[in-house]
């Protein structure tokens, strides 16, 4: 069995080896100093425990934060003890005092692992702050216990969110009892023991026994070795090299440079970290400079500060403000190029040296950017000088907008086309938005736009920047009227990315904020517009000729293109206030574009509701719905038409022909269906309203099909669905529900389709709907979190109405 996730991707949470009952994984150290967990093979008896607790496999769900708080020790003798505000030890002493147990980090001899403390004076031990990977040890199966013996109190366990999200999945619905609280830490990134234990060994002879990285002064490397002598080192470059390191992001684990926790959306019920970087005009004038920002992120959350009031001052503090001066809220800690450097020297200069080189080049390079800012900077303003009066007349255009009412334009899949699914995320967007900013203008950019106004009630307008008529100007003008656009759904920023940049761009430049929602990002962009044709491509051909085929000069321009538009988007979307992605390989695609930032939801349509009237007759008869895209159809036609014919062997089986394009998948279809043996036991949907499909496809026993909504909507339905991939996002969609798709359109496997067939039809249907419904759940909460950030760029935020809002949000 392999590991539970792919090395790169491991956070080191330590989930998968408490959670295995053989004790077939444990952690390595190699030697670059990284922390990865290890699997022995002959221990190994395949159970999937492993697999079934990992974050990075079965994903995870933060939550948006509700209220932020600045807050500080009422005792300014016992805040003297700590390194900050001192809001961790209020919320460690309030669970201790009603008889419960807390868990947190401890350094002790020679490491950092977190204990359980059961006493007050046992707080000390885990408090201040240690700028090292922690080993959570056997603390979540002690978590676990204490859950399960009703007679315990109320159980904190403080950790990286990381740790946290780890727990929670270690746990599963233990996490959501009422007596256990997790507070996550705002983490700029952990490095690895080697690096500290190397460095404090070659510094100080010995090995620490116990450490601290903070003081009321600020950061400090201070504690006692192994042989009883203490040590302290503030400030300086020369001394604290460590510090200086750990601030410019040099000593992290590699996976902390593409940290998916580094966003607003958190996993622990309390997040918790410094004031530092924080607007401190939403302070009062009794307000100390060593404060605490704490994020209520769910109403277990608020419950647990209650618990503390007495003991702590709280004064209210916007959720944007502090999602604004915290950076690693919004993105994790960029790799230095230095690194590199830094890991290549340390075999020759040792630890300490290889930081001085290491950051001796980073000094440097940071003085050139800086010396090129500024030139940047005065030949930007004497352009702005001259262009003042374009300035005069874009704020003139902006005073004209209505402060009254929100104003959105909604683009980005080609709506009005023939697609059932484009048609479903249009409905489910504008359903959405409603639920959030009830007062908001919506206009939706469509090519029918009498027949989108009637259905969904909303303003529209053409459908811009699409062929055969992209109409800029018009674009301009609309936009102009607009205070925001929002471009969604589907796999645009892949599909057709130069028209999604455009848009974008144009939309920014006329001063309006620009959204990405629900977005899928491909492998791969639409090849369409990225091969080289014509006399380009026999220069090319010609060129590697020349080089006796060495250089394949095709595929290198080919893979240039791609990349500058994958530059492009990442540029492009640094402008956007908001990017939310539908699933974690599109984030991971966006990472490769530069752009860490996005949150993860969900596509939109999971919002979708089925009619109250199903557009099929009852029947007795078990009905299998099809649907074959004709846009990337099966390469092997007749493999269906043998596939049906094998299906309707069955006397008690129908199938069902489900096009999500009307015109093009019917048309399709129909024609394999005249091949078949039984052509009267097919039967075609002539619906083309999404929520009456979804209505047909719970009306179906299984759904097997190459268009991804269709397998969106019997999710919905709670309906057993088979994909088979076209383009890489059905299989993305399948593995949400631990799933592959049955091969691709290119090489369809038609026997493994008829075997998924027959286990779902031998599987009692409650069972299949109750695993399909506990993802779906999970999504819409995804997306919940989602929404809740994006009504926070729109309105000001009031914490006391926060819950209200939640209840309004149709999928809560």
């Amino acid at each position: 069995m392999k590991l539970p996730c792919q090395s790169s991707l491991c956070t080191a949470c330590g989930a998968c080896i408490q959670a295995c009952p053989f004790q077939a994984l444990d952690w390595h150290l190699e030697s670059s100093g990284e922390i990865r967990p290890v699997l022995d093979e002959g221990k190994c008896r395949h159970c999937g425990k492993c697999v079934q607790v990992c974050p990075e496999v079965t994903g995870f769900a933060g939550r948006y934060p509700l209220t932020g708080y600045a807050c500080w020790l009422r005792d300014m003798a016992e805040a003297e003890e700590c390194s900050s505000g001192g809001a961790a030890r209020a919320l460690g002493q309030s669970v201790l005092e009603r008889g419960g147990k807390v868990f947190g980090c401890a350094f002790r001899d020679g490491k950092c692992h977190h204990v359980r403390v059961d006493t007050l004076d046992g707080l000390r031990q885990i408090s201040g702050s240690k700028y090292v990977w922690s080993d959570v040890g056997g603390t979540f199966a002690e978590v676990r216990e204490l859950l399960r013996a009703n007679e315990c109190g109320p159980v904190l366990f403080f950790g990286t969110p990381c740790q946290v999200s780890g727990l929670r999945n270690f746990l599963g619905e233990l996490s959501q009892s009422e007596r256990f609280y997790a507070v996550d830490l705002i983490c700029h990134g952990v490095p690895s023991p080697y690096v500290l234990n190397g460095f404090i060994r070659e510094t100080e002879g010995d090995l620490p026994e116990s450490l601290s990285c903070r003081d009321r002064h600020g950061l400090a490397l201070h504690g006692r070795l192994m042989n009883g002598r203490e040590f302290h080192y503030t400030g300086g470059f020369g001394c604290n090299v460590y510090l200086q390191a750990y601030i410019h992001g040099l000593t992290y684990r590699e996976r902390c440079y593409s940290c998916p926790y580094a966003q607003a959306l958190r996993m622990g019920d309390l997040t918790l970290g410094d004031f530092w970087g924080i607007d401190r005009r939403f302070l009062p004038a009794e307000a100390g400079v060593l404060l605490n920002v704490m994020l209520v992120n769910t109403a277990q959350g608020r419950r647990l500060l209650e618990m503390a009031r007495e003991k702590l001052v709280c004064h209210t503090v916007p959720v944007a403000a502090v999602l604004n001066g915290k950076t690693n809220l919004r993105q994790p800690q960029s790799r230095p190029s230095e690194r590199d450097v830094f890991l290549r020297k340390i075999p020759s200069v040792g630890m300490a040296g290889a930081f001085r080189v290491a950051l001796r080049r980073q000094r440097f390079h940071l003085w050139r950017s800086g010396f090129l800012h500024g030139v940047k900077t005065v030949l930007t303003g004497i352009v702005r000088r001259r262009s003042c009066g374009k300035q005069a007349v874009s704020a003139g255009t902006e005073a004209k907008k209505s402060p009254k009412r929100l104003r959105i334009l909604l683009g980005g899949v080609p709506l009005g086309c023939d697609n059932i699914g484009d048609e479903a995320i249009v409905a489910c967007v504008v359903k959405l938005l409603r639920s959030v900013l009830p007062e908001c203008e919506l206009t939706v950019c469509t090519r029918r736009p009498e027949e989108t106004a009637s259905l969904l009630k909303v303003r529209t307008v053409p459908l811009y920047g699409f062929e055969p008529n992209p109409d800029w100007e018009g674009f301009v003008t609309e936009v102009h009227r607009q205070d925001a656009y929002l471009w969604f759904g589907a796999t645009g920023l892949s599909d057709y990315p130069e028209t999604a940049l455009r848009l974008l761009e144009v939309a920014r430049r006329n001063g309006v904020k620009t959204l990405v929602w629900g977005v899928g990002m491909s492998a791969e962009l639409n090849p369409a517009f990225y091969r080289a044709g014509g006399c380009r491509r026999g220069l090319l051909r010609f060129l590697t000729c020349l080089s006796l085929d060495f250089i394949d000069c095709v595929s290198l321009y080919e893979h240039w293109l791609a990349s500058r538009t994958r530059k492009h988007i990442g540029r492009e979307l640094q402008n956007c206030r908001l990017v939310m992605l539908r699933d974690r390989d599109s984030q991971v695609e966006m990472r490769r574009c530069g752009f860490p930032e996005a949150l993860v939801g969900a596509d939109t349509a999971i919002l979708l509701e089925s009619s109250a009237t199903p557009p099929l007759p009852p029947s007795d008869t078990v009905r299998i719905g099809f649907c074959i895209s004709a846009q990337r159809a099966v390469k092997s036609l007749d493999g269906i038409v043998e596939l049906w014919n094998n299906i309707l062997d069955d006397n008690t089986i129908k199938i069902v022909l489900i096009p999500m394009n009307p015109v093009t998948d019917k048309k399709l279809m129909l024609e394999l269906s005249k091949r078949v043996n039984c052509p009267g036991r097919i039967e075609c949907l002539e619906t083309s309203s999404p929520s009456e499909v979804q209505a047909c496809v719970s009306q179906c026993r299984a759904v097997v099909s190459s268009r991804l909504h269709l397998l969106i909507f019997a999710a919905n339905a709670g309906v057993p669905f088979i994909g088979i991939d076209r383009g890489g996002k059905i299989t993305t969609w399948m593995h949400l529900f631990g799933r592959e798709p049955v091969g691709s359109v290119e090489n369809c496997d038609f026997v493994e389709i008829r075997r998924q067939l027959s286990e779902i039809l031998s599987t009692p249907p409650a069972v299949e709907r109750e695993r399909i419904q506990r993802v779906v759940a999970q999504m819409r909460t995804r997306l919940g979190e989602c929404a809740k950030a994006m009504r926070g760029l729109f309105v000001q935020e009031q914490p006391q109405d926060e819950e209200g809002v939640a209840e309004n949000i149709p999928f809560k």
